[in-house]
């Protein structure tokens, strides 16, 4: 107690401590990612250097800890890969890491996938038949993917049909 101050009475009188066994975990260090990249592109893969990360505390709450968590990294308007140091932490305060560190995180980021529309596209037997008649004549297509390799494409690209080889 500090000096002048007198204990008069504690209650309750007795206090119990239960001691467990302490372990350690090799766990994956899970990133945090907020804010959305700039318009026209998305976030990509994520990843975090180390991977791992050991932690350490009772067996209890070890047996539930299934990730450990990087400080938020911001993508707000980005257009290029983010890659920042950040702090590791555990959100059970009953582990720790066995050694304070940092993870390397790199967010990937890339522009988004366009659609484009192709009508018309004729569809053919690759073996034609004297009798047989393909249906419908023409189909109509959407293809997804990088803007710039969209850009250069034309219905030619495209073939639309099916071998009739072995088919009577």
């Amino acid at each position: 107690t500090p000096f002048g101050v007198d204990v008069i009475n504690v209650n309750p009188s007795n206090v119990a401590i239960a001691f467990e066994e302490s372990a350690s975990k090799i766990v994956p260090v899970v990133p945090a990612v907020e804010g959305d990249p700039a318009e026209g592109y998305v976030v990509g893969t994520v990843s975090a250097d180390p991977p791992t990360v050991e932690v350490v505390g009772p067996v209890s709450a070890l047996g539930n800890l299934t990730e450990a968590i990087t400080e938020p990294l911001s993508v707000a308007g980005a257009s290029t890969p983010v890659r920042e140091s950040v702090t590791i932490g555990v959100p059970d305060p009953a582990v720790r890491l066995r050694e304070p560190q940092s993870a390397v995180v790199t967010v990937n980021v890339a522009a988004a996938p366009v659609e484009r529309r192709f009508t018309g596209i004729p569809v053919t037997a690759k073996t034609p038949r004297p009798a047989a008649r393909v249906t419908p004549p023409r189909v109509n297509l959407v293809v997804s993917g990088a803007r710039e390799v969209l850009d250069w494409l034309d219905a030619s690209a495209f073939d639309a049909g099916g071998d009739l080889e072995g088919l009577r």
